[in-house]
């Protein structure tokens, strides 16, 4: 939520959430998809990479037809089926989509009334509803904001252009080319440590004004410990496992003492740019290790791939497979993170070896996602080696 007033631009809050987009409907409507090709014509593309991966690209382009049509058909003809060629074809009517669609919409609309209530602004004060992304041109979407807004979306504003003019914006003040624009941003998450006992202590709140910097001293939970392991988390509640992974990073050579006599000093630094620096610093010996984290995080995964795994998660749910939903999630996160940290920067802190045997272990626990019934304590990562400590930072 925007304040402006002549060319002063406030972010009186921001709300988000970071897993859900329009990927979300593109998995829905693969999964109802695939179920019907599998029912109707003895089809199934989660055995198919090849059919799996197309069949994500048509619901994409059926959800993008059905926001300007009453129905869209997705079909692939010349398949080989259990008695020889067939030629699947499924349809979506707008009430089959806007079923397949709501519970993304409910959850955007969750957040409307969030960001008003962290503002303290009420929807008759907005003067201005500007949409952006190709899933607000969804009529379902357009219309229950409308109808929680009191208004409807200034349709000067083409959805899919939106952001690229803002960075157009954006590039053009930081280069000085646009005399007295000026715009604040805010941090749209909070950030900060796990320690010992799985609590998550902030560093930098939500909506603190951007660049923002936060600083906290910590100490060892282990008489004569000489490292410890830094673990950056997202999230607002305070548990650890409740938050998202962002990064692990290793701090060695503290100085030997008993526990709760070390101090570590940790800065948190978001710039405008959305860039997350985080430095470590024993005090007594002066190492000192840090690790910058953008925007975006570190999935390297194609859209399809991870729409599908979006799929797999929904078709695992259905059939009740259950899981300490916090874990896996952890899990998840730390086995798509570590193949992306091995590089020569990290070696000086973390060896071959160790990188080798932690991605097998990974490996062997990732196959626990999958079980009907899983142990909590099988799939938990130990703590951080670290508490926060009464000492002044100084």
């Amino acid at each position: 939520m925007l304040r402006a007033k002549g060319g002063s631009c406030f972010v009186l809050s921001s709300e988000g959430d970071d897993a859900l987009g329009g990927m979300d409907i593109d998995a829905a409507m693969y999964r109802d998809a695939a179920d019907r090709f599998k029912a109707e014509f003895g089809i199934d593309p989660d055995s198919d990479q090849y059919l799996s991966r197309l069949l994500v690209d048509l619901c994409e382009k059926a959800k993008i037809e059905l926001s300007t049509r009453d129905e869209a058909t997705i079909a692939v003809p010349f398949l080989r089926g259990p008695d020889g060629l067939v030629h699947p074809s499924v349809k979506f009517d707008r009430r089959r989509f806007e079923r397949i669609a709501a519970p993304f919409i409910t959850r955007s609309m969750n957040l409307v009334e969030r960001v008003l209530g962290s503002a303290g602004v009420k929807a008759s004060d907005i003067g201005a509803l500007v949409l952006s992304g190709g899933s607000s041109r969804i009529p379902m979407a357009r219309r229950l904001l409308g109808e929680a807004m009191g208004r409807e979306a200034d349709p000067r504003v083409n959805p899919d252009e939106i952001v690229a003019l803002g960075a157009a914006v954006e590039a053009a003040r930081i280069e000085g080319r646009l005399n007295g624009l000026s715009f604040t941003d805010v941090c749209s998450r909070t950030f900060g440590l796990e320690i010992d006992n799985g609590k998550f202590i902030p560093l930098i709140k939500k909506n603190e004004p951007l660049p923002a910097v936060g600083r906290q001293l910590f100490t060892t939970v282990e008489d004569y410990q000489r490292s410890v392991e830094l673990h950056v988390i997202q999230g607002e509640e305070p548990t650890a496992a409740s938050g998202v992974s962002i990064g692990r990073f290793l701090l060695p050579g503290i100085r030997k003492a008993p526990k709760g006599d070390p101090r570590i000093a940790v800065e948190f630094t978001i710039d405008e740019g959305d860039m997350l620096i985080v430095r470590a610093r024993d005090m007594d010996t002066g190492v000192e290790q840090s690790i910058a984290v953008f925007d975006g995080g570190l999935d390297s995964r194609s859209p399809q791939d991870r729409v599908l795994a979006l799929a797999q998660i929904a078709r695992r749910e259905a059939a009740g497979l259950t899981v300490d939903a916090a874990l896996a999630k952890e899990l998840e996160e730390v086995l798509a993170m570590v193949p992306a940290c091995v590089g020569d920067d990290q070696k000086a802190v973390m060896t071959a070896t160790l990188l080798e045997g932690l991605l097998s272990e990974l490996s062997a626990r990732s196959t626990l996602i999958d079980a009907p019934q899983v142990d909590a304590s099988e799939l938990r990562f130990p703590g951080s080696g670290m508490r926060s400590s009464e000492k002044d930072l100084r």
